[in-house]
Parts: structure tokens; sequence; C-alpha cells
């Protein structure tokens, strides 16, 4: 059995707007209030062949997202690769004329691997698959 934790600070439910007020976003990006953003999406699935497939999401539009994940009942030769779609334009998206606008890309936010934590950092308005094989 295999047992994926992930750092309370890090990932939660809900919604953004649950915690956020319109004033909070008024002024100078220096002025505005420091929020840290509880609202992390974490879900994963196993593939028949054993490979394990953690999707991660970072809905904040400005700041990276550190992530620690604590994975339970794997073997020590982890392999992690993995895919982020992401774009600079929160609007961003494809048509039938621009097919490719936004697509999946090689992740390299991937900042340690090592005694059953893994830790990554998502970049803003990104989704992030992890492979573990």
């Amino acid at each position: 059995m295999v047992f994926v934790e992930a750092g309370q600070s890090a990932v939660g439910h809900g919604c953004y707007a649950d915690e956020y007020h319109w004033k909070d976003g008024v002024g100078s990006r220096e002025q505005r209030k420091h929020m840290l953003n509880t609202n992390w999406g974490c879900g994963g699935n196993i593939r028949a062949d054993g490979t394990i497939d953690i999707s991660l999401c970072n809905i904040d539009p400005y700041r990276q997202g550190d992530v620690s994940l604590r994975l339970r009942g794997l073997g020590r030769d982890l392999k992690v690769s993995g895919r982020v779609l992401k774009h600079a334009d929160m609007n961003a998206h494809n048509t039938f004329e621009q097919t490719e606008a936004v697509k999946p890309q090689m992740f390299d936010g991937i900042t340690n691997v090592s005694e059953g934590v893994l830790m990554a950092a998502l970049p803003p308005m990104s989704v992030v698959v992890l492979t573990l094989t």
C-alpha cells in the first residue's frame, strides 16, 4: 500500500475566493496584503503497471507554491518525472485556430527526492503531474 501525505501549509481544498476580499487586491503589488494560499488541489492514481501519478494545482496567479509530499510504502530507488501546464497569461487558452497556445512542458521544479520526501516548486497558475516509477 502507498500513502502520499501533503504538507498542510501547501495543500488543502476549497476556493481561494473563500478567503479573499476585493480590498486585498487594491493598490500596487507591494502594498497588497500577503496571503498564504491554502487552497491547492492534489490528486493521484496508481496505474496497472504500478506507476503512480500525482496531480498538483497552484491557483495563485503571482506566487510559486512550494509543496512537500511524504511518500510512504515506496521503494528507495524512486524515479520522478513531471509535466506542467502553465502560461503567463491567466486567460490563455487553445482554440481551433491556435491549438498549442497552452501545452504541456517538461517540469523542472522537483527540488528534492530523498528519504520518502518529495519537494517541488509549482509555478503560479499551473497544473503539474508528477510520475513516480
